[in-house]
């Protein structure tokens, strides 16, 4: 009997450690998103009104202080030619962008 309970508690301690090593190995990252973290510089303004993803692959922020675009590694802002806050952006089909400001409405086609 005594035999028997030293087998067991040695299989308990095998089991044991083997698991921690399962669990302590390297995540799996496949399927996972990657987190990125984008610092804002005053530049940019502090409120974004709306977001609208580009065909191109760039992202379009209506923002306090113009538009505001982001490609993946740089940002850009556009002020509206008035100074006002753009309320309000859409993309068409063909890719043309139409921003509404305050008092103002305009498009670009690049």
């Amino acid at each position: 009997m005594r035999k028997l309970i030293i087998i067991l508690l040695q299989w308990l301690l095998v089991a044991h450690f083997y698991g921690q090593t399962l669990y302590t190995t390297h995540q799996n990252t496949i399927g996972i998103q990657q987190v990125i973290n984008i610092t804002t510089s005053n530049s940019m303004g502090y409120a974004n009104l709306e977001n609208n993803p580009g065909q191109n692959g760039i992202l379009y922020f209506a923002n306090n202080d113009g538009l505001l675009t982001y490609n993946g590694k740089f940002w850009n802002l556009y002020p509206v030619p008035n100074k006002t806050i753009l309320r309000s952006i859409a993309l068409d089909p063909s890719g043309k962008l139409y921003a509404g400001a305050q008092d103002e409405l305009g498009y670009s086609s690049g």
